[in-house]
C-alpha cells in the first residue's frame, strides 16, 4: 500500500490507490519472492532457533528497506502488507517474523511443560507400580505363612481354614 508524502494515518483505506498500482507494479516484484521465500521456511512447522529468527528478521528488514527506497523514487511512503496475522490484521514481513518467534517461543515453552508434566506422570506410575509389586508380594508371603502343611502327617481330628474377612470387616488370617 502507498500513501502520499505527509499522510499521517498509514491504514488500510487511507491508502492511495493509483500509487498504490504504481508500487506494486514497480516495486512489488523485487520483494514478493524473498518475502514468500522467509514465510515458507518460518513456516514449515519446526522449532526455530533464535539465529534463524534472526537471519529472517535481518531479510525482511533488507528486503522492507529496498521496498521503501523503490516507493520514495514515486514520492510515496509504501509498505508490503498482507493479511497474515492472528487477528487478520495488515502486518508487514518483519511485523509477521516477529509474531512467528513469538508463537515459536510459547511452543516450547509449552512442550517443556508437557514434558515436564509426562516425566511426572511416568514417575508416579512406576511407584504406584513399585507399591503395587510390594503390596501383592507381601499378601502372597502372608498367605503362604498360612498354607496348609504338604505332608499327610496331620492329625485327622484338625483341619485347615484359609484366611478370611468377617461380615464386619475383619480379617481373620489362616489357621488350624
Amino acid at each position: 500500500m502507498a500513501w502520499n508524502e505527509g499522510t499521517e494515518e498509514r491504514s488500510q483505506f487511507n491508502s492511495s490507490p493509483y500509487k498504490t498500482e504504481v508500487i506494486t507494479s514497480e516495486c512489488a516484484s523485487g520483494f514478493r519472492e524473498p518475502a514468500t521465500v522467509i514465510m515458507k521456511n518460518l513456516s514449515a512447522g519446526n522449532s526455530f532457533s533464535y539465529g534463524e529468527y534472526a537471519t529472517a528478521g535481518d531479510s525482511a528488514a533488507e528486503i522492507t528497506t529496498e521496498f521503501s527506497n523503490c516507493a520514495n523514487e514515486y514520492d510515496a511512503i509504501a509498505e508490503y502488507r498482507f493479511g497474515h496475522s492472528e487477528n487478520d490484521e495488515w502486518i508487514t514481513i518483519t511485523d509477521w517474523v516477529q509474531q512467528m518467534r513469538g508463537h515459536d517461543f510459547n511452543r516450547k515453552m509449552a512442550m517443556k511443560e508437557l514434558n515436564a508434566a509426562r516425566e511426572k506422570d511416568a514417575s508416579v506410575r512406576k511407584t504406584i507400580g513399585m507399591i503395587t509389586a510390594v503390596g501383592l508380594a507381601a499378601v502372597a508371603a502372608n498367605d503362604s505363612n498360612h498354607a496348609a502343611p504338604a505332608n499327610s502327617y496331620t492329625n485327622s481330628s484338625r483341619h485347615w481354614a484359609n484366611s478370611y474377612y468377617r461380615a464386619d470387616g475383619t480379617y481373620i488370617p489362616g489357621h488350624w
